[in-house]
């Protein structure tokens, strides 16, 4: 009986089978798990933020922006949904409203902000928040850490970002984020 496989080159000891080259077949299979694989989910998020929060909640979000309105600022990182969007969380930072010892005002600019420092009005300057359709959790507990770095502040409609960072850290008790954590450094729209 004869052998359908080439007989082995003379004084090489290498067998001609075994400079068989991949089928076109499986090749082309090969390309298409790769390409698969490198595009991802075009409806997953751009980005996430990071914490123990993401346990509870789906922290994804598609961009950040800055919002600005005299007394407070928020940055909110928002899910496109639709023709819309979802706020998957906002940071709002108030401003202290009475005048400075030297005659200023408190304004929006680079530098850290606590989140959990109570202004001469009585309220707390940060708070946090969301708006998800369909998702009855709004507000958050309390701070009991909290922190908003802006490393900084465009001119307003610029179409340049406002860059920074915040994390906090929530009060304990029996709300559904009690004592969880969150954070993230961001690159803020500022229309």
């Amino acid at each position: 009986m004869q052998s359908v496989f080439p007989k082995p080159s003379a004084g090489t000891g290498v067998d001609a089978r075994s400079d068989a080259r991949a089928s076109p077949p499986a090749v082309g299979l090969l390309v298409v798990l790769v390409a698969l694989l490198s595009c991802g989910n075009p409806n997953a998020p751009r980005a996430r933020l990071e914490g123990s929060l993401t346990t509870v909640m789906d922290l994804g979000f598609d961009e950040s922006v800055l919002t600005f309105a005299g007394t407070e600022f928020s940055v909110a990182f928002r899910r496109k949904k639709g023709m819309g969007f979802d706020t998957v969380l906002a940071v709002t930072t108030r401003l202290e409203a009475m005048p400075l010892p030297d005659g200023g005002v408190e304004s929006l600019r680079a530098q850290t902000y606590d989140l959990t420092d109570v202004l001469s009005n009585g309220v707390v300057r940060g708070t946090v928040s969301r708006q998800v359709l369909d998702d009855p959790r709004t507000m958050f507990p309390e701070l009991r850490v909290g922190k908003i770095t802006f490393l900084n502040i465009p001119q307003q409609g610029a179409g340049l970002p406002a860059v920074g960072e915040f994390n906090v850290t929530f009060e304990n008790g029996v709300e559904f984020a009690s004592g969880k954590t969150c954070f993230s450094s961001f690159q803020a729209q500022f229309p």
